[in-house]
Formats: structure tokens, C-alpha cells, sequence
């Protein structure tokens, strides 16, 4: 009897396992990695609902001098958990800290990662995200939005390097955790990446480009041109040229505790759904937005990490989002924070193009409005975007002639001084048509401008 239990108990554990491994298939980011290891590994994910979405994209430094960038299904893979964990174990058995410039030369020296997030994020939040105690986390940098992972395996003594930093400032602050076996589980990651990509990025401080302030990683490519796919908007309300009134209703019940007591009116070519505290309305320009009108107290704590976390609560809410989207902004205003996110495909970001943020009064594709602690108003704009792969496009014009013609541009307007470029990205820009094609995003002094990339 107890040969029987036994044989059941493997049986059912390498069940276990294979469903696990035909999963791990089916959401498989990176090559060559071990299974087993992977399995035990992901006991200590750290990506809950708050840590999730607020990363822009991950550069990969696999030693050599052209760079990695993953901004796609980088939540959905055990090489992002371990780097997690690298940033855990060094701030909870880490040394002293040393507070300096970051040196991008030293950095990207050897084999490192390089977190990026597009917004500025308070200590707290960071430590919150990786769960460990914020006050590990001292010196005089207020806002972070780069973490930075260095396995020194060839050093004396062997240790890794976690540091957070600040690109406007230039200024880091670094721990480091010396003999510990997770340096080389680390080391191995960032070697088991895949490379093999038709885009690479550089790194404008080894390159000595000094019309970059600080370091920019700027997307490159071999020969004359890059061949990519467009992206479409699909209304995903629409079936055969025909509007889908009852698909409408039925995404809108998300947000609902019961849907069957709402009511429904149509005004205008305006569809509202509410009931004694929420209000849902679909605009004919596609935005949907979403009220709370509840005079509940407040719901989560008014710290940034909490209200982050309540506005992402509200997305993973409404099943109508099939692309995967980030952080790419905020705005404060009393006791209302905006949290602003746009879609990511490809490896690129996507964004509004200056006509469709005109038509649709959006910034971004969702914008989450917090109030008081609690999500007071959702809007979303209700396209689901797609590679078009009927017809490959291409980039020509390389970064360095965008730059050259951003500059004209400032110089004709006003005649001023040329500031330095804080950065220079490939970006998917959507237009009235529905389409969607890279161009050159250039900031300087905190403002955007672009260029086709034709």
C-alpha cells in the first residue's frame, strides 16, 4: 500500500512538472535556460501586482559593446525574476553604501543588466517593488528611475553590484554583496539572452557622444536601412463593417459587482452603463471611460506605491486589453494622481500621434485619474493593436540626421542654445488612419519631438 502511494505521489509531482514546463513554452522569452532550475527558482517571483507594468524596458550587456533592449513579455520570464532577486539579496546582505557619479564605462565594462523606467519613482516605491526595507535603501537620492546589475566574477573577492541611479543628475547610489552563489546564477542569466535580433543598441558615453546628456542607449542597425513591421488599430467593437452592441455591454461588465443591475441608455452615439455608483461610457472615437462616484472612504494607502498599485488594479480589471502596456508617466495634483500608460509591441513603444491625442482628448492610450486613495476615473483608448505583416517597412534615417533636424527646428523657432539630448528611442507613432510607424523620438529639456524615420 505504501509502494502505491508512493509510485501516485511521483506520478502526480512529474505531472505537475510537465504542465508546468508546456506552460513555461508557452510564455518563453529568452533561449537556453535550465528547467529544473527555473522551476525552484520561480518559488520567490517578486512580480505581484505592483511590481508589474512599471518598467519601461531592460538593457542586456553580454559584453561587448553592442546592447540587448527587451521591452516585450519581460514579466513572463524566470531571467527578470532572477535579476529581482539579485537586487533582493544584495540590498538585504549587502555592504556599505558608496554614493558617486555612475560610471557608464566601468558599468558596461562587463556583463551587466540595466533596468529603465520612464518615470522618476521615490525609494519607497523601489523598495516596495523588491520587497525590501526602504531604509536599506539611504543617501541623498530622492528619485530613481535606473537600476543597475553588475556580477563581478573575475574580481577579488568575488561580488555583484546593484546600483540606483538617476539620468538627469548623472548621480548613483551603490551596495555591493560579496562570495554569494547567486553572483554566478546572475552571470549566467545575462549569458543564456538571446542576441538575435536585426536591432542593437550603443551606449553614447563609450562612444563619446557628447551631445547626449549623461548616457543614452540608441537603437542601431547593420547595413543602409532596418526592415520592420507596421502596426494596425483594429476597433475591436466592430465585426464585418458592423457594430457589435452586445460584445460592447458584455466588456463593460468587468466593471461591475453585478452587471445584471446595471442600466443602459444610448445618447448621441454615446453608450453609458451605470448603476448607484459607476458610470461607463463609450465615446464614437473609441474612448471608454470608466466613474467611481462611491463615497467610500479611502480605499489604500496615498503613497505613491499604493496608488500605483490601485490604478493597475483597475487595468488587470478590464478584459478588453490584449497588448501589453507600461508606465510611461504621471502627473500630481493635490490629493489626484494621473497615472499615464501606453502599449508596447515588437520591442518598441507605441504612442498617440499629436492629431489622435487632439481627436480623442488623450495623452496616453490608458489613463488611470487616483482621488483620495482610490480609483476615481479610467479611461482607455479601445483599439487593439497588431503587427501588419502583409508589408514590411523600412528605417533609413539613422539617429545622429533626427538629432541634426530636431536642432534646425529649435534653432529656426527661437534662435536659442542647443541643450543636450537626454534621449533618442525607435517608437511606434499612431495615426488618424489607424496606422502606426517608427519614428525618431527626440527629448531635449524634457520635451518630445519627432521625426519620421523614413
Amino acid at each position: 500500500m505504501k509502494l502505491n502511494i508512493t509510485k501516485n505521489f511521483i506520478i502526480t509531482f512529474f505531472v505537475i512538472l510537465a504542465i508546468y514546463q508546456t506552460s513555461e513554452l508557452w510564455f518563453e522569452g529568452f533561449s537556453n535556460h535550465n528547467f529544473f532550475y527555473s522551476f525552484f527558482n520561480n518559488q520567490g517571483n517578486l512580480n505581484d501586482d505592483g511590481m508589474l507594468y512599471a518598467l519601461d524596458n531592460i538593457i542586456i550587456n553580454k559584453g561587448s559593446d553592442r546592447f540587448i533592449c527587451i521591452k516585450n513579455n519581460i514579466y513572463k520570464n524566470e531571467y527578470k525574476n532572477i535579476f529581482d532577486n539579485a537586487v533582493k539579496i544584495t540590498m538585504q546582505n549587502g555592504g556599505a553604501l558608496s554614493e558617486t557619479e555612475f560610471d557608464w564605462n566601468e558599468i558596461l565594462s562587463s556583463r551587466s543588466v540595466v533596468y529603465r523606467y520612464n518615470v522618476q519613482l521615490d525609494k519607497n516605491s523601489i523598495a516596495n517593488m523588491f520587497g525590501f526595507d526602504g531604509e536599506l535603501l539611504g543617501g541623498t537620492l530622492e528619485n530613481i528611475d535606473t537600476i543597475v546589475i553588475v556580477p563581478h566574477i573575475a574580481a577579488n573577492p568575488e561580488n555583484i553590484v546593484v546600483g540606483f541611479g538617476n539620468r538627469l543628475s548623472g548621480k548613483g547610489c551603490f551596495y555591493s554583496v560579496e562570495k554569494n552563489q547567486y553572483i554566478y546564477t546572475v552571470y549566467d542569466a545575462i549569458g543564456y539572452v538571446s542576441s538575435d535580433k536585426d536591432i542593437y543598441y550603443t551606449s553614447s558615453v563609450k562612444n563619446g557622444l557628447d551631445i547626449f546628456q549623461g548616457n543614452a542607449f540608441i537603437p542601431q542597425w547593420n547595413g543602409g536601412k532596418f526592415n520592420y513591421y507596421p502596426v494596425k488599430a483594429e476597433d475591436p467593437f466592430y465585426d464585418n463593417g458592423e457594430f457589435q452592441k452586445a460584445k460592447l455591454e458584455r466588456s463593460t461588465d468587468v466593471f461591475f459587482d453585478n452587471p445584471f443591475s446595471k442600466w443602459t441608455s444610448v445618447s448621441d452615439g454615446v453608450y453609458t452603463y451605470s448603476d448607484e455608483n459607476i458610470v461607463v461610457k463609450y465615446y464614437n472615437n473609441g474612448i471608454m471611460e470608466y466613474y467611481n462616484y462611491s463615497t467610500d472612504k479611502n480605499t489604500g494607502g496615498n503613497d505613491f506605491y499604493s496608488k500605483y498599485k490601485n490604478a493597475v488594479s483597475v487595468i488587470k480589471r478590464d478584459s478588453g486589453i490584449n497588448n501589453e502596456y507600461y508606465l510611461s508617466g504621471y502627473s500630481l495634483d493635490n490629493e489626484k494622481t494621473v497615472f499615464y500608460f501606453d502599449y508596447k509591441i515588437n520591442d518598441f513603444s507605441i504612442k498617440l500621434s499629436d492629431n489622435v491625442k487632439k481627436n480623442t482628448g488623450m495623452n496616453s492610450v490608458i489613463e488611470v485619474t487616483i482621488n483620495g486613495g482610490r480609483v476615481a476615473k479610467y479611461r482607455r483608448y479601445a483599439r487593439d493593436f497588431y503587427l501588419d505583416t502583409s508589408e514590411k517597412m523600412s528605417v533609413k534615417k539613422g539617429f545622429l540626421k533626427a538629432v541634426e533636424e530636431v536642432f534646425a527646428d529649435i534653432q529656426n523657432k527661437n534662435g536659442g542654445q542647443k541643450d543636450s539630448v537626454e534621449n533618442t528611442d525607435l517608437v511606434y507613432i499612431m495615426n488618424t488612419d489607424g496606422e502606426a510607424f517608427l519614428s525618431w523620438v527626440i527629448k531635449i529639456s524634457g520635451e518630445e519631438y519627432i521625426k519620421e524615420a523614413l
